[in-house]
């Protein structure tokens, strides 16, 4: 009869032990995807921002490009114009004038690029120094909880340890094949 009131109190608490253990490592795993997910997820938010930038950027780029080409074109019809033997002064006009407008947006958007260029560039080393240290303070927090709920882990564990010795006689770890 003792023997069956010790087995039975011994599956009560390796029931019991079993359950509290596995709440925990949901309660861990819940933290890991909390602490490393929403840390990440603020990143990657950034990361977004950036490429919306970039790309914003890129686009700039190409309308200079198309600028420039368009001067180009609108400079060639000048130098024909120039080159008629009867000129329309009206025509000249307007094609100088054009030509201006075409060189002063283009001096425009070079002026724009050059400008957010430089302002990517300073503000990618601010970003870098900033990501590091988030990513710094998202990995040492999510350690400081690790070890906290470990600690919990091995108390519990600890709780049991000395119903787990009293087993049997070999202290509890004969069917382990050790001793004590």
């Amino acid at each position: 009869l003792h023997t069956a009131y010790r087995r039975q109190r011994q599956m009560c608490i390796r029931d019991r032990t079993i359950t509290i253990l596995g709440d925990l490592e949901s309660v861990i795993g819940s933290l890991d995807l909390a602490t490393l997910g929403d840390g990440l997820e603020s990143v990657i938010n950034d990361g977004y921002t950036i490429k919306e930038a970039l790309t914003n950027r890129h686009l700039l780029m190409r309308d200079l490009v198309t600028a420039q080409s368009n001067t180009k074109l609108k400079h060639e019809n000048a130098r024909k114009l120039r080159n008629k033997r009867d000129i329309n002064p009206i025509k000249v006009d307007e094609a100088i004038r054009s030509l201006q407008e075409a060189t002063n947006y283009e001096e425009e958007l070079t002026l724009k690029i050059k400008r957010i260029t430089e302002n990517m560039l300073i503000e990618k080393k601010e970003y870098l120094e900033y990501l590091d240290i988030l990513i710094k303070q998202i990995l040492k927090e999510f350690v400081i909880k690790r070890i906290e709920y470990e600690r919990k882990k091995l108390s519990i564990l600890e709780k049991v340890r000395l119903d787990v010795r009293l087993v049997d006689e070999n202290g509890g770890l004969s069917r382990l094949g050790r001793e004590k």
